[in-house]
């Protein structure tokens, strides 16, 4: 992928190398495509990435699938790479993205929910025939591009300290298979007021999606006026 700029759709900066495989993707992995998203102060990027399959003759581009991962900015020139797994998948054969998935669009909801909309096809990158394209939808979370599973157990994940100026500080929280809790410490210590629970998402076994606002008022004012931390567990 190369990134160029304009000022007045006129006249261009000279293109320059943005991305390009690497050694952590399978052998002959090509970058198909990279549609790029402003959200919350970052840059959000769509890789599609057609994975060839090697052939000892025909065509090089015939055969092989199509499918998601995903990439972040800050400044939308220097983009990291997550895991390299599929952001959006291919499907079983009966299902319009078997073969081939090209995400295009990204629109935040009145919710604040994301849907990602994507040209579809059932078969492999090469082969064409009638009624195999089609349209799908995807819906995220607000800011669920990726999440934290434990392998056994309580997991715990704790943030980098955040310079707190007062008001009240939001958390977006899914825990579908047991519960959430998070602890507002300043430096190693715990704030005053120990463990506060997010609504009631720790009364439940499943917690479907819990949008909580931890409101830090009276003790915590005193006590962590210069930065806080969240550290929570699910």
């Amino acid at each position: 992928m190369a990134i160029f700029e304009t000022k007045d759709w006129s006249q261009f900066t000279r293109p320059e190398p943005l991305l390009a495989a690497a050694p952590l993707d399978a052998p002959l992995t090509e970058i198909y495509g990279m549609p790029v998203f402003s959200y919350d102060r970052y840059f959000v990027a769509l890789i599609q990435l057609y994975h060839v399959i090697p052939q000892g003759g025909g065509w090089r581009f015939h055969d092989g699938h199509v499918d998601c991962q995903l990439a972040y900015s800050r400044d939308g020139w220097c983009f990291q790479r997550s895991l390299r797994e599929p952001f959006l998948a291919n499907c079983t054969p009966d299902q319009p993205h078997a073969g081939c998935l090209y995400p295009t669009s990204l629109i935040t909801l009145p919710d604040g929910s994301l849907r990602i909309y994507a040209g579809c096809c059932r078969l492999e990158h090469g082969h064409h025939a009638l009624g195999i394209g089609s349209i799908a939808a995807f819906s995220l979370r607000k800011d669920g591009f990726t999440y934290l599973e434990s392998l056994n157990g309580i997991g715990t994940v704790g943030t980098r300290p955040l310079l707190w100026q007062g008001g009240v500080l939001e958390a977006n929280v899914q825990s579908p298979n047991g519960y959430a809790k998070v602890q507002v410490g300043g430096g190693r210590r715990p704030c005053a007021g120990g463990d506060v629970v997010w609504g009631e998402c720790a009364l439940h076994r499943r917690c479907r999606a819990l949008e909580a606002v931890l409101d830090l008022r009276g003790d915590y004012r005193d006590t962590c006026r210069s930065a806080a931390a969240f550290r929570g567990r699910a």
